[in-house]
């Protein structure tokens, strides 16, 4: 049998071929999108001052709905769940350093460490979660079939 020959980057674009990890850099890229919009309008418009706290609602609202992007996409499959949810973090973490070249007062805030261990472990627990459903969901299933079979005879 002849072997193709994988040329140089294969593997980059086997990976741009999963779907976790492509959700992943979607989500990563969406939730910088929303904190750096956050950012500068809470920044250089100083016209929206009074509506500070509707702001900060609306933004964190939408960064809560786009991390859960990939909790709701991969609850059946929690290693692409993992694998997603840290892309998008991993992603988000990067740029918010970036952003904090920018911005000075947000690496006083929060440094972007500070930033990605609290998102990983988030993911990580309801990676967790999911893996531990599924087995419940699997024992109780396999159960409750023996229990039809044994009923029949």
């Amino acid at each position: 049998m002849i072997s193709a020959a994988h040329l140089p980057g294969y593997k980059l674009y086997d990976a741009l071929k999963d779907s976790a990890f492509r959700m992943g850099v979607c989500v990563g890229l969406c939730l910088f999108a929303v904190f750096a919009s956050w950012v500068v309008v809470a920044n250089r418009f100083r016209m929206f001052e009074r509506f500070a706290m509707e702001r900060n609602i609306v933004a964190a609202g939408a960064m809560v709905l786009l991390a859960a992007l990939p909790i709701l996409r991969f609850i059946r499959r929690p290693g692409s769940l993992l694998g997603s949810g840290l892309t998008a973090w991993t992603i988000f973490s990067f740029l918010y350093r970036i952003i904090c070249l920018f911005f000075a007062g947000l690496s006083s805030w929060h440094g972007a460490w500070q930033v990605f261990v609290p998102g990983m472990v988030l993911y990580l627990i309801a990676a967790t979660l999911a893996w531990i459903l599924g087995l419940v969901w699997r024992v109780r299933a396999s159960h409750s079939a023996s229990r039809e079979n044994h009923q029949l005879t």
